[in-house]
């Protein structure tokens, strides 16, 4: 019993320490915009560590430059708890990326006209010849 309570403590614990970048990918996007996608939290993550590293270098003023300079800090820090937790998201966002493959093939073949693919970096189907 006592094993049970503290694997399910550790649980709790990791989800409520994951970072912001997973949750934002689990639970507020929606896969259209760009949720629900294997390590998203990381990435995103990632991505505001470089926009604020840009905001710091771009700002005028020095304590503009300290807001955006602690920003990205507080965001490279947030990298290993989402890290931690689309980790643990995986049974989550590895079926909802699948299913957005699968979707995204099937659409892409139903926009087929006249043989040509409405997305240019589709492969075209190599031809027989009769040589």
């Amino acid at each position: 019993m006592a094993r049970i309570a503290i694997l399910s403590l550790a649980v709790v614990t990791a989800a409520l320490s994951s970072g912001c970048g997973t949750v934002a990918n689990t639970v507020w996007l929606i896969p259209e915009e760009g949720g629900k996608k294997v390590y998203g939290g990381v990435k995103a993550d990632i991505e505001m560590v470089h926009d604020c590293s840009v905001e710091a270098c771009q700002s005028e003023d020095f304590g503009g430059r300290m807001a955006w300079t602690g920003k990205a800090i507080a965001m490279a820090i947030d990298v290993a708890f989402s890290a931690l937790g689309d980790t643990l998201t995986l049974p989550i966002t590895i079926p909802a990326s699948i299913d957005g493959a699968i979707d995204d093939f099937y659409l892409r073949r139903q926009n087929q006209v006249g043989g040509e693919t409405a997305d240019r970096n589709t492969p075209k189907p190599v031809q027989d010849r009769d040589d």
